[in-house]
């Protein structure tokens, strides 16, 4: 094991040979004893070592507590003061510099060594706290979602950098302030603020979620739409030290399904026109064709008439990406798969046709309907669901969204 190095600080040239030959015959690496300030912040600067045995009082410009605030400014090194007496400013200013001991002249080996000893360790465990909170703040700073800690008290402890941007308060600034404060919520549906989750985490022990609608406050004034969690910071040992809250912003999400709800209100309008117009058009159709049999009968000398087939149409409706939307009674009829059933898949996966004359499936039925616009397809058969062939005359039409661009397509079946 690697000897402790220690920097001794005395203008005192007897009383630092005596600490050096109890510190050597201990087994401590003393690298110098220095008389000054102005040394002591040279030399801990350059070496580096492990603790620094500092006399309060020293000769020159620069006394002990100069010295050992210099020091820590720039290097984190242990300091343990050395002094026989000293005025209350003095003394002031050395507790101002967080010592990690003090000895009083004159003292023994052991209260020197034990104070040593005591310092090191203390040191050491600073520094593994450190570079535990360090990693810490590391880790949940890379964190994706924004977290917000809090103590026993509601108060803030830590943010990370999602946590910043999102309510716009510096964590430096925010460590201390009430949670509800810098975390503060309401409903979408009412104006007032809620419980914050760090209270009700803190009271009942428990996670719990945040409700749907959640809108934070941010500092601001501006409002995000959030989802997420809050939960007990609890330990081993089953002492509650705090809350956590786990965010993240879903304003664009949310925007983006307001949209996309809004497109499908608009495509189910669209549809409903469509079906209204050809519901008229195959009325006017039946009707004509009905007058024109009639006309036929009277003047025809034999009997019969036409084969009873089905007259309404089935329609399909489906969006832009070739999805259904929209199926009614008479096309569910035709392919033997209900509403529901259809709704929410691919065109191709409900509606299977063939060519009539070869037998042959038509591979990419969106792309061939999408290729004819406005077109008819005849001499083709649709296979239902249950496996049988019907012939079948097929119709397209582009359903326009409000900017002029094609957001669907309406198809007609027609048994042929």
């Amino acid at each position: 094991m690697e000897r402790p190095r220690i920097l001794i600080v005395e203008d005192e040239s007897v009383i630092a040979m005596s600490i050096r030959q109890m510190l050597e015959a201990q087994g401590y690496q003393v690298i110098a004893a220095v008389p000054s300030g102005e040394q002591a912040v040279d030399l801990a600067v350059a070496e580096r070592p492990d603790l620094i045995l500092m006399d309060v009082v020293l000769k020159g410009e620069m006394d002990g507590t100069a010295a050992a605030e210099r020091i820590r400014s720039i290097v984190d090194i242990p300091v343990v003061y050395l002094t026989a007496y000293a005025d209350d400013e003095t003394l002031r200013r050395a507790r101002a510099t967080a010592p990690f001991g003090y000895l009083i002249k004159p003292f023994e080996e052991r209260e020197l060594c034990s104070t040593i000893d005591m310092a090191l360790y203390r040191a050491e465990m600073e520094r593994r706290e450190k570079e535990r909170r360090e990693w810490l703040n590391t880790a949940m700073n890379s964190i994706m979602d924004a977290l917000v800690a809090a103590d026993t008290s509601g108060r803030i402890t830590f943010m990370n950098a999602a946590a910043e941007e999102i309510i716009g308060w510096n964590r430096h600034e925010a460590v201390g302030a009430d949670a509800a404060e810098i975390f503060a919520i309401r409903r979408e549906a009412a104006p007032a603020l809620v419980e914050n989750p760090v209270r009700s985490v803190l009271r009942d022990r428990s996670a719990v979620a945040l409700p749907d609608g959640t809108i934070l406050i941010t500092r601001s004034g501006e409002e995000v739409s959030i989802e997420g969690h809050a939960a007990p910071i609890i330990p081993e040992d089953g002492a509650l030290i705090g809350a956590i809250v786990a965010f993240r912003d879903i304003t664009l999400r949310k925007q983006a399904e307001a949209e996309l709800q809004r497109h499908r209100r608009h495509l189910e309008e669209l549809v409903q026109e469509r079906t209204d117009e050809l519901q008229r058009l195959l009325q006017y159709i039946e009707t004509t064709e009905r007058k024109a049999a009639e006309e036929s009968l009277n003047t025809s000398m034999g009997a019969g008439g036409p084969a009873t087939r089905s007259r309404d149409p089935g329609i399909i409706t489906i969006d832009a990406e070739g999805e259904i939307v929209l199926i009614n009674p008479a096309a569910e009829q035709l392919t033997g798969y209900r509403r529901e059933e259809a709704s929410g898949n691919p065109l191709q996966r409900i509606v299977t046709v063939v060519d009539r004359r070869t037998g042959m499936p038509v591979e990419d039925l969106l792309s061939t309907v999408r290729s004819g616009e406005n077109g008819t397809f005849s001499d083709l058969a649709l296979i239902t669901r249950s496996g049988d062939a019907r012939p079948i005359l097929l119709a397209s039409e582009p359903i326009s969204g409000e900017d002029g661009s094609t957001i669907g397509l309406i198809l007609s079946i027609h048994e042929d």
